[in-house]
């Protein structure tokens, strides 16, 4: 049964992507190896745990077309994989800071083009903006440039997940909606 909306009002909407959504223990490590490369800079430190890399980004998904995203999902065959990241970078026009890895290896590629396939075919568009692995660990990047090594961080990816944002007092938060595995190579 369909639910009605009062007159006037809006169909509600939720912001959703699809991330890889490191486990605890990998997003306290990357915390703590960003914290004093972070000090002392012209920036704002994203949450722990907020830290993922977004696959891609769907934005205002009307309540009714969410199945629809989780389906796309469901659909998607990956095999699972393994990144190394050992790079911070400043990207000066989107004010952050980020973890990056280059080059993006084929399983994280082909995982990607399948996502944003499935999406498509469900007439979910996803932000078409190039993909770029990487992890944002400062907002509101006032500094000077920022390129150093770090880690190495090894994440062991073994699923996706689909996300919703919602805005709170101190940024948006993130929860997970639903978890897809990929399957072992």
């Amino acid at each position: 049964m369909a639910s009605e909306r009062e007159p006037g009002r809006a169909p509600a909407k939720r912001r959703l992507f699809f991330a890889l959504w490191p486990d605890d223990a990998l997003r306290s490590e990357i915390a703590r190896a960003v914290r004093p490369v972070l000090e002392g800079r012209r920036a704002r430190a994203v949450r722990t745990a907020n830290l993922h890399i977004t696959l891609a980004f769907l934005g205002a998904v009307a309540e009714e077309r969410v199945n629809d995203a989780i389906e796309a999902g469901e659909q998607v065959r990956g095999e699972a994989f393994e990144l190394a990241i050992d790079h911070v970078e400043s990207w000066r026009a989107a004010h952050v800071a980020c973890l990056t890895l280059a080059p993006v290896p084929p399983p994280l590629a082909a995982l990607v083009e399948r996502l944003r396939f499935s999406l498509t075919a469900r007439n979910l568009e996803p932000d078409p903006k190039e993909f770029r692995a990487h992890v944002t660990v400062a907002r509101e990047w006032r500094d000077q440039r920022l390129d150093a090594r770090i880690g190495p961080f090894v994440w062991r990816v073994r699923e996706f997940a689909l996300v919703e944002s919602t805005p709170g007092r101190e940024g948006s938060e993130y929860r997970v909606l639903r978890s897809f595995p990929l399957r072992e190579p």
